[in-house]
């Protein structure tokens, strides 16, 4: 159990970072 919790932390962690970085380029070519 305590292995599939942290499989999803790290899973919601990689798909926050990826959003970030996606909303950053996406501001970055607008500008």
């Amino acid at each position: 159990m305590s292995v599939d919790i942290n499989d999803l932390k790290t899973g919601l962690y990689f798909i926050r970072i990826t959003t970030q970085t996606d909303i950053k380029i996406k501001k970055l070519l607008v500008l």
